[in-house]
């Protein structure tokens, strides 16, 4: 494998050795951090140090980290929930807002909400990626729950205008995602 480069970091990056190690050291502690005992109190501490250290990161609360076994899961939770809150508490907002070029979480999940009844439209993107603002703009509106688009595109790195996305949404009352994770830790995030 000498002769091997890796040119898909934005799929999988090949892990730090510095991140393994603490990973291991992790891995090999025992105790429930639900569990009042010294082993469940110790593994408690180590995720507060990791909520805060994330939560530093992208300028939010320790509160309002949760931790997955990924962004696939993270998307499919937050789409899911969004969607049965709006279901319950607002049924006149039934679309879904998301980009055509989503990642496969995204729009596999979102296709999945309409066996739900709600609608779900694909915003049109520009030929070099970005998303098409007029185009979005048109789609949101009072019947609009959730407006979901990327921040940068897993496959062509191109970098989304969400600050903008999001003022747009919340102009028309409607919720805002951003898978983020191509951006975490490489461009600002701030909550």
């Amino acid at each position: 494998m000498a002769d091997f480069i890796y040119i898909d970091n934005f799929s999988t990056t090949p892990l730090s050795p510095y991140v393994l190690s603490h990973m291991t050291e992790a891995l090999s502690l025992v105790g429930n951090a639900a569990s009042p005992h010294i082993a469940g109190t110790q593994a408690l501490a180590r995720i507060d140090t990791a909520r805060a250290q994330v939560a530093d990161l992208i300028g939010a609360l320790p509160a309002e980290i949760f931790f997955t076994s990924g962004a696939t899961e993270a998307n499919n939770l937050v789409l899911r929930g969004i969607a049965q809150w709006g279901m319950l508490n607002d049924k006149k907002r039934n679309r879904i807002v998301v980009s055509a070029i989503e990642h496969k979480s995204i729009l596999e999940t979102a296709r999945s909400l309409t066996a739900m009844g709600l609608e779900v439209v694909h915003a049109p993107v520009q030929h070099d990626g970005v998303i098409d603002l007029a185009g979005l703009a048109t789609l949101i509106d009072d019947r609009t729950l959730l407006v979901s688009i990327m921040y940068v595109n897993n496959e062509t790195g191109v970098i989304q205008p969400v600050k903008t996305v999001a003022d747009m949404a919340q102009g028309q009352g409607a919720l805002f995602h951003c898978d983020a994770a191509q951006a975490f830790g490489k461009l600002p995030i701030d909550c």
